[in-house]
């Protein structure tokens, strides 16, 4: 009876210890398979930035306009896919923003106009990219369509022009942001200074 449970330990023991040198145990992180594909998201919307803008509006001499105050929100978001897949980018250095801002004009003419003055709306949707990031500072480069419409303001059209700007940033609380961001937008032979600053808020 003896000699029979050996021979069956012994059946049992052996073939277990050779599976056991032959297939080494692995750690955990090595037997999990990578996920495949292997790509970027194409935005990232929970880095996305909600931010409140106000400045001066200085427009060219054509508009016969006085400078004025503007103000209006903005919304930003990481383009992971275009910074890495695309430009070969470690970080997401390229975004997305859109940006909207009320004012108005005020037009002075010898001649009087029937309608001089008037509200204004400006919706930009363009890109931006990164070239300084620092811990608790960052500044970015700006460029995008701007799409502005004047209203019933006499002699004045409405239309898409081309949008150019540098926004600086400096963290002053998790995730708060002190934002400066002069921009500034051709259309139609006719140019406009936007004088920016707000606060923004990372999520």
């Amino acid at each position: 009876m003896r000699r029979a449970i050996v021979a069956l330990f012994l059946t049992l023991a052996v073939p277990a210890s050779i599976w056991a040198q032959e297939s080494p145990a692995l750690p955990l992180a090595m037997t999990l398979q990578e996920p495949s594909g292997g790509g970027h998201d194409f935005i990232d919307l929970g880095a996305i930035e909600v931010g409140a803008v106000g400045g001066i509006i200085v427009y060219s001499s054509d508009f016969e306009s006085d400078p004025k105050f503007g103000g209006g929100l903005s919304l930003r978001a990481p383009l992971p896919w275009l910074s890495g897949s695309v430009l070969g980018f470690e970080r997401d250095v390229v975004g997305v923003f859109l940006q909207g801002i009320v004012s108005s004009i005020d037009r002075e003419f010898d001649q009087p106009l029937q309608d001089p003055q008037g509200s204004a709306f400006y919706a930009t949707l363009g890109l931006d990219y990164t070239f300084l990031h620092e811990e608790k500072f960052r500044l970015l480069a700006q460029a995008g369509l701007q799409y502005a419409s004047f209203g019933s303001v006499t002699d004045t059209d409405n239309g898409l022009g081309l949008l150019i700007g540098v926004a600086a940033g400096m963290e002053i609380g998790r995730g708060i942001w002190i934002t400066i961001n002069p921009q500034v937008s051709f259309g139609g032979g006719d140019m406009m200074i936007f004088g920016l600053a707000g606060l923004q808020v990372s999520f």
